[in-house]
């Protein structure tokens, strides 16, 4: 037994003297190996270490005198001490908890040129770093979601400074006597002891920011606080340091950042989870985006006011947002659209980012991320804003403009089933705009109503153009209801339209006093469209017939025929029979007193006729198999009247309409008579009086005149107006 004892004994001492040399001795070995000589070697620069320390019993390590020269200048990176305090928790929770992080005297000065950037391109393994970005992406992508679990206690950063310089871009920054104290940063659940007061201070270019804090040693929690102001400090300056910030196409000219933010360090004793808390407001003034030297975004002012973040729970409220006076310059050349050639510019030159942002993982709904927050914002809001829009790639040019927007959104949330509800108004076509509702994110359904009035497409005219001959004027309105679930999209409401014109140059082609739909139900679930009522008030055509034509037919620029591969007679049968048909309804539709005159002048000598006073009515009319239906027309005709009324059945098509003409003059009919027929007429009067009937037989339509008819005073005559008859 003795024996046993002694061998444990010894045993012991030679684990505990072996854990001890490798402590002390085998891990400031292997750090100063790896330092001096591998980074040494991939830099072609010699680095030095002053020393190396670690304690296997208190895990606590140290490292001091880092340099990492830089040829003709300050060294590129000097550490005067990093000191690492590891907790044992770190055993057994399985992620890291450090007591203590302390740099001191950390020193970068980053100059950017060629060959920087192929050293960096070695440190960081060559084109291997795309595979290393992979692997990391697919470790991620394999683990669970949501922030990696940590805690990091008692971090300062003392002594320290920061320069960025690329003299090819003629950017030189300088962050120096930074200091910084941190309470603590975790996910975890822990009560571990913090000691440090929370504090900030530093000189960006010469300027002096300071954050002030305060600690609460005694109470439920330990809680300390930092509270960090910023006045119209120059984001612009920081902001073109990144490439895709800084090209021909984008380029942030000016932006000032104001901050009154605090940060809430709050440790709660009891084994709860540790909280970092946000909150305060932030904004931005003069915000200028150009390309080019012309501005494309202008923002005045914007602010955010968080009521509370906590960036341990992935929580946001956020109280307020404002953005005023934003601008959006967008146009199209032959080059493209303005915007997304900034966007193009911006993607290319951070093409490593999108590279890493190609690579990163992806849930199960196939949206890249691995966490999810959960978001309020209480109230947001776009006040006088605006949108420019230029297009050269039509003749003549087409400048559009949106201005006077007013956009507000309340209680938006990504919480499924939470109502926000929103206002929008703007002026734009010569009108107004404006729409007001609610909406939910998760599931996205929307419903709002919306208002139009006084709408013109006279700045839209150019591209009316591109399909349309002639010239169109119209003033048109709308106030409708509408829903999205989806699966469904919802309309009811009236649209009007008023002054409507088709001018050909000087010659009217068309042309309608009123018009007015009033729809009662719309559903694409249902496929379901029933229209309560239409009403045309003195709709006037004016029909010409040349050597070329009829105009009304020739109104559409012709287009390239489509190269799409056509689709046969089967595969649209297929497609007609998977989809079920549209059942609509009209319940009234109305003109009232329209006009058609008609012209020919393919004939000689050219002739003209006029049909006044057109007043229709149609009722109940409908896919619906069997509907009856009914209509009723009346016009003056050759300075005599024709009527018709009687009702009609759509499918199968069928009709019995009883038809009246009394004192319908021919005289009126001369010109065209003679052009078509080569007779004309000095006198005659047409009577009739009767029922037209139409009836489905055998799949073809029949027909049927059943009736009286006569001619008087009539008196023929040839082309040359000599009498015949």
């Amino acid at each position: 037994m003795a024996k046993v004892l002694t061998f444990t004994a010894c045993a012991a001492a030679v684990g505990v003297a072996l854990y001890a040399a490798a402590g002390y001795v085998g891990v400031p070995y292997a750090v100063r190996t790896v330092i001096e000589k591998n980074v040494s070697e991939l830099l072609n620069r010699t680095v030095t270490l002053d020393d190396v320390r670690f304690n296997p019993w208190t895990w606590a390590f140290e490292l001091r005198g880092l340099t990492i020269p830089e040829e003709g200048s300050d060294p590129l990176l000097s550490l005067g001490l990093l000191r690492i305090d590891a907790s044992s928790q770190t055993l057994f929770k399985l992620a890291p908890v450090l007591d203590e992080i302390t740099i001191d005297g950390l020193k970068v000065n980053a100059v950017v040129n060629e060959k920087n950037r192929r050293e960096l391109e070695k440190l960081l393994g060559g084109n291997d770093a795309d595979k290393a970005t992979q692997t990391a992406a697919k470790s991620a992508d394999s683990s669970d979601a949501g922030l990696p679990q940590f805690a990091l206690y008692n971090i300062t950063v003392a002594n320290s400074s920061l320069r960025y310089q690329d003299k090819s871009q003629g950017i030189d920054e300088s962050l120096t006597d930074l200091s910084v104290k941190l309470p603590f940063v975790s996910t975890m659940e822990s009560a571990r002891e913090s000691l440090v007061t929370p504090a900030l201070s530093l000189k960006l270019n010469g300027s002096a920011i300071e954050a002030s804090g305060t600690t609460k040693p005694f109470g439920k929690s330990l809680e300390a606080q930092l509270n960090l102001k910023v006045q119209r400090l120059d984001a612009a300056r920081l902001a073109r340091i990144l490439p895709q910030l800084r090209t021909r196409e984008l380029t942030v000219a000016g932006a000032d950042l104001s901050s009154d933010i605090n940060f809430i360090f709050r440790n709660p004793t009891g084994g709860q989870p540790a909280k970092m808390l946000l909150s305060g407001t932030t904004s931005l003034d003069n915000v200028s985006i150009t390309q080019d030297g012309k501005a494309i975004i202008t923002l005045p002012k914007a602010s955010v006011t968080l009521k509370e973040v906590d960036l341990t729970a992935q929580k946001a409220v956020v109280q307020n947002i404002v953005a005023t006076g934003l601008t959006i310059n967008a146009s199209q050349s032959k080059t493209g659209i303005n915007l997304l050639r900034a966007v193009d510019s911006a993607a290319g030159a951070a093409s490593s980012q999108a590279n890493t942002a190609a690579a990163a993982p992806k849930d199960a709904g196939g949206n890249a991320g691995s966490s999810v927050w959960n978001w309020t914002v209480a109230s947001a809001s776009l006040r006088d804003g605006a949108l420019n829009w230029h297009d050269s790639t039509v003749s003549p040019a087409a400048a559009v403009s949106v201005k006077n927007i007013d956009a507000s959104v309340k209680n938006l949330s990504s919480a499924a089933g939470e109502k926000s509800s929103f206002n929008l108004s703007l002026e734009t076509l010569g009108g107004k705009l404006s729409a007001a509702g609610t909406a939910t994110i998760a599931p996205l359904s929307v419903e709002a109503t919306a208002k139009g009035s006084n709408l013109s497409p006279a700045a839209a005219a150019p591209y009316l153009k591109a399909f349309l001959k002639p010239s169109l004027t119209l003033t048109a309105g709308f106030d409708l209801t509408g829903a999205y679930d989806g699966k469904d999209a919802k309309a009811s409401g009236t649209v009007n339209v008023a002054n409507f014109a088709l001018k050909e140059g000087k010659t009217t082609l068309a042309s309608v006093k009123s018009a007015a739909v009033k729809l009662s139900e719309f559903s694409t679930a249902s496929r379901t469209a029933k229209v309560e009522s239409i009403a045309v008030v003195q709709p006037t055509a004016y029909a010409v017939m040349t050597k070329s034509g009829l105009n009304l037919s020739q109104l559409t620029v012709e287009t390239k025929p489509s190269t799409a591969k056509k689709t046969s007679k089967e595969e649209t049968a297929k497609t007609n029979a998977a989809e079920p048909a549209w059942n609509w309804s009209l319940g009234q539709a109305t003109v009232t007193n329209g006009s058609l005159k008609y012209r020919d002048e393919s004939i000689s000598p050219a002739a003209s006729v006029e049909i006044p006073k057109i007043n229709a009515a149609l009722k109940n009319v409908s896919s619906k198999s069997g509907t009856k239906s009914s209509v009723d027309f009346s016009a003056d005709l050759g300075g005599g009247s024709l009527t018709a009324a009687g009702n009609f059945v759509l499918a199968p098509l069928s009709a019995d309409i009883g038809v009246k003409g009394a004192n319908i003059g021919l005289k009126s009919f001369s010109n065209l008579m003679q052009g078509y027929a080569g007779l004309g007429a000095k006198s005659g009067t047409l009577e009739a009086d009767g029922r037209a009937t139409v009836r489905t037989q055998k799949e073809q339509n029949v027909f049927g005149w059943k009736g009286n008819a006569s001619l008087a005073s009539l008196d023929l005559t040839n082309a040359k107006g000599t009498s015949l008859m």
